[in-house]
């Protein structure tokens, strides 16, 4: 009698909700190594409507997600806490039942839009993720939180387009990055969870190469930083000091208005990801 197969497991969970970090930490899953970094927008005195999600498995593989909440009050970190746990409830069936890491992410993003509808309020949230099984890793997202994987000579493999008219009129060729980061209509997002139809976007099957490094966030990060400025950062020096980097530059362009860079403040969350020494030898 054959034996039941046996499913990967979540064996590293981290989840950051209203989180207001001085400096980045740093997570090790075995696999991969994550700098996170989570905080509130300067001199803000409510919650910070950001969040942030990350599943390591038993086999090595990988799942974060970061959600950025809109609406009034409460409504924008309710609609992120409940994005990131349809998500990693998602996972744990799609593992239960033998099914992949992008089903189980897709189910959840599905099983948040009703549940973020069902919220009282006029909440919703954006959202990005990422798995990564073995050597290749796939975005999915909804609205402007975004990411980009790039190589370690900062070479961009694959950057989420903005689901919003300056992303959609950047990517049509008729806004370069320097007019679409400064847009008067930056802020206006054309697709969230919860808010109205919601189109989820399946990026490209991409390979995981050595040195390779994968950057997700809120638009907190992608609207205050370059994305020569981000792979700039995000791909030198080791974890900690890379996200600390990048936690600095936007936060002082958040305080510091100037003609001559983008500033917008707004909570502030990413992760940058890595391969761990580990991990790298099992590739």
């Amino acid at each position: 009698m054959a034996a039941d197969p046996v499913h990967p497991e979540i064996v590293e969970r981290h989840v950051y909700l209203d989180a207001n970090l001085a400096r980045p930490e740093c997570i090790d899953t075995g696999s991969f190594r994550l700098g996170i970094h989570s905080s509130r927008r300067p001199d803000k005195e409510g919650a910070n409507e950001d969040g942030a999600l990350c599943l390591g498995l038993s086999d090595g593989s990988l799942v974060v997600a970061v959600a950025d909440g809109m609406g009034g009050h409460a409504a924008g970190e309710q609609a992120a806490a409940t994005a990131l746990r349809a998500i990693e409830e998602g996972v744990r069936k799609a593992l239960a039942q033998g099914r992949g890491l992008r089903a189980g992410v897709v189910d959840g993003i599905d099983a948040a839009h009703a549940a973020v509808q069902a919220l009282q309020g006029d909440g919703g949230t954006t959202l990005v993720a990422a798995t990564i099984e073995g050597d290749e890793v796939r975005t999915i997202h909804v609205g402007d939180a975004a990411a980009v994987l790039m190589t370690g000579q900062g070479r961009v493999v694959h950057a989420t387009a903005s689901h919003s008219p300056v992303g959609y009129a950047l990517e049509a060729g008729l806004l370069d990055e320097d007019e679409a980061i400064v847009h008067v209509d930056r802020h206006i997002v054309s697709n969230a969870v919860g808010l109205g139809p919601m189109k989820i976007e399946l990026g490209p099957v991409l390979g995981w190469r050595p040195r390779h490094t994968l950057v997700l966030g809120s638009d907190g990060l992608f609207d205050n930083l370059r994305l020569d400025e981000i792979t700039g950062f995000a791909r030198k020096g080791n974890l900690r000091t890379a996200s600390g980097r990048l936690a600095e530059l936007a936060r002082r362009r958040m305080d510091e208005e100037s003609r001559d860079a983008p500033s917008k403040p707004d909570d502030l969350t990413f992760l940058v990801v890595r391969k761990s020494a580990a991990g790298a030898q099992r590739a």
